[in-house]
């Protein structure tokens, strides 16, 4: 493993360490990266110091116009900074100097080697599923909200041609669907036990199958499972 190699996989160990990040960018300016340097520290920066306005263009504001020196730095880079994570199928965010949110469709994850690049190349803390819906339970009453949502177990998945796929939007494959922080349950929907797994409130579902597709990913790259209380996922769009 190149020295290189070593500070991004220190990243991805602890993603909410900024220390190792500023020591990487330090090196970066030795091998002849400043503008990656650059983009690394002037992200942190943001994180730690966001205005407290709408970021516009004609703003002449120090946090805008840093703003714009980084869109700049990273638009002409993107392709080269993003590395393995992109894709046409996959939505990044920057933060902090690396890819924090990737938005993807879940059958593209589980494929045969795809969580492991992505999660090796940048420290992934949430993943939303453009193709997945959690299922709404309603109390039977009428005209009655859902009181819970849930995801279903789809255990007799089978990689192959993702056109062929007949499955709703709330199944999750096994080996993610076991991730999901929730206790499985079963209530006859579809015939049998411990297929379901139920959240209280929508937000909820979605943020607890954001932590399940994290913790695939980083289990896929040999990393250390990771927590920490963050904002909820966001639905897919």
């Amino acid at each position: 493993m190149t020295e290189h190699d070593t500070f991004i996989r220190q990243i991805c160990e602890r993603p909410d360490d900024d220390t190792v990040r500023l020591v990487y960018a330090d090196y970066l300016d030795e091998h002849d990266e400043p503008e990656r340097a650059e983009f690394i520290r002037g992200q942190i920066e943001m994180a730690r110091d966001w205005p407290k306005h709408v970021l516009t263009k004609g703003c002449r504001c120090k946090s805008c116009k840093r703003f714009r020196r980084l869109d700049t730095l990273a638009r002409p880079r993107i392709k080269e900074w993003a590395g393995p994570v992109f894709a046409p199928c996959v939505q990044i965010r920057w933060y902090r100097g690396f890819i924090e949110t990737i938005e993807i469709p879940e059958d593209s994850l589980i494929l045969k080697g795809i969580a492991e690049s992505i999660f090796a190349a940048h420290p992934i803390t949430m993943v939303s599923f453009t193709n997945r819906q959690p299922f709404p339970s309603f109390s039977g009453l009428p005209f009655s909200v859902p009181t819970r949502y849930g995801w279903w177990n789809d255990r007799e998945y089978r990689l192959r041609d993702t056109r062929s796929l007949a499955v709703g939007t709330d199944c999750i494959v096994q080996p993610i669907w076991k991730l999901i922080p929730a206790a499985p349950t079963g209530d006859g929907f579809r015939g049998e036990e411990n297929r379901w797994k139920w959240l209280p409130a929508e937000p909820e579902a979605y943020s607890a199958l954001s932590a399940a597709g994290v913790a695939f990913g980083r289990l896929a790259a040999n990393l250390p499972l990771w927590t920490i209380d963050a904002p909820s996922a966001p639905a897919p769009t």
